[in-house]
């Protein structure tokens, strides 16, 4: 009967048995999270390699140096260790990560001067967190950036890279803010755009 059950119905199976992996999956990272709490390395050191591949990946993708990605993913690895065992208010092992993931990109965006990095977290905050970019739509996105007008660029590295207010990028650019936000609005359409596209051709 059960044999007679997964040939009828074999996706329904395939989706039960992925949902137990999942579960599994989280019940382990629970409990190496909380032994990780209570000072267990081996613990940590099993959190960091399940998520260690798809952090360098989401960092190397919003840096326009990724050469930079394994220095600021060890950054974030230490920074969460010390958090959990420090910290009461420590949540889900993932979201803290990113958490801390989101910060220090900000941070390094703003000291490196480049816009890259603020352009892609303002697309998550917009579109919401994406899954690793492929290389290739990574380049397409630097060249985007790349192709805009001088003062497109501009206003991206003052507003995202530097990180300053509008009203300090309005006096820089000495135009005002309603012309700035325009500048800012069209700046990101090229870059969704360039997210959309296949091969070159928007689809």
């Amino acid at each position: 009967m059960a044999a007679g059950n997964i040939l009828k119905n074999p996706t329904g199976i395939e989706t039960e048995m992925a949902a137990k992996t999942v579960s599994t999956k989280r019940e382990t990272e629970k409990k190496d999270l909380e032994s990780a709490r209570e000072g267990d390395d081996r613990a940590f050191t099993r959190l960091v390699r399940s998520y260690e591949t798809r952090l360098f990946a989401y960092m190397s993708v919003r840096l326009a140096d990724p050469s930079a990605a394994e220095r600021l993913v060890t950054n974030v690895f230490s920074r969460v260790h010390s958090d959990l065992q420090n910290s009461e208010e420590f949540g889900e092992f993932e979201e803290e990560l990113f958490k801390l993931a989101e910060t220090s990109l900000a941070r390094y965006g703003g000291r490196s001067g480049s816009g890259w990095t603020g352009v892609c977290l303002e697309l998550d905050k917009t579109a919401g967190r994406s899954p690793p970019l492929e290389d290739s739509v990574r380049k397409r996105l630097v060249a985007a950036v790349e192709g805009m007008e001088v003062g497109e660029r501009h206003a991206l590295e003052l507003r995202y890279g530097s990180g300053l207010p509008l009203t300090q990028v309005s006096k820089r650019l000495k135009r005002s803010e309603d012309v700035v936000k325009g500048i800012l609005a069209g700046a990101l359409v090229t870059v969704k755009a360039a997210l959309k596209s296949r091969g070159g051709k928007n689809g």
